[in-house]
């Protein structure tokens, strides 16, 4: 790995400055920046609820199979039907930036994160989501409810997910019908 991502709906920055989550003001103002690996998961319109699952090295042998006869990819990421649409017809941008300081990594799941303004190597356009997931080895299932699918991964009333594989929620206070709050800005 040698890069480090942001993926944005801004084409055209040229300077990354540090800033507090728009959800979370009260966070640390940062740079927020994804490894290679995790870069799928920023690979759908920004304000759109999506719910992760991949193995980690510390995924059960029957967790692993088990998520293999679901997906035979690496990563399976759910969304919303209501968020179809606007994942196919959409587009990003994704800037690339070297790997090291001021970028730290957070040690959660490949997030990095830099106080100090960046700015990027590269500027890609993404304009192929669907195409830029299976080349990634990603599996996007649209489902009709994807709190209901959340709850069954990992239900409120558990600290941690009842399976060993990872379960990343993000932006789930988009949805209707979502009752469990703004979660955590990562690496925090």
């Amino acid at each position: 790995m040698d890069r480090l991502h942001h993926v944005s709906d801004v084409d055209g920055i040229r300077v990354f400055e540090p800033r507090a989550p728009l959800r979370h003001p009260d966070a640390p103002a940062r740079v927020w920046l994804i490894d290679r690996e995790h870069l799928p998961l920023y690979l759908l319109p920004r304000e759109c609820p999506r719910v992760a699952v991949f193995p980690v090295s510390g995924t059960s042998e029957a967790d692993r199979a088990g998520f293999g006869r679901d997906c035979a990819l690496r990563m399976m990421i759910l969304i919303d039907r209501t968020w179809e649409e606007a994942w196919r017809t959409g587009s990003l941008v994704r800037y690339d930036f070297k790997l090291g300081p001021p970028a730290l990594a957070t040690g959660d799941h490949g997030v990095w994160v830099s106080e100090s303004s960046m700015s990027p190597i590269g500027e890609v356009r993404l304009d192929d989501l669907p195409a830029e997931a299976r080349r990634a080895g990603v599996e996007v299932r649209v489902v009709d409810d994807l709190v209901a699918e959340a709850d069954r991964l990992w239900p409120e009333s558990n600290e941690a997910p009842p399976i060993s594989l990872h379960v990343s929620m993000m932006r789930m206070s988009n949805l209707p019908g979502w009752t469990r709050g703004k979660g955590r800005p990562t690496g925090t």
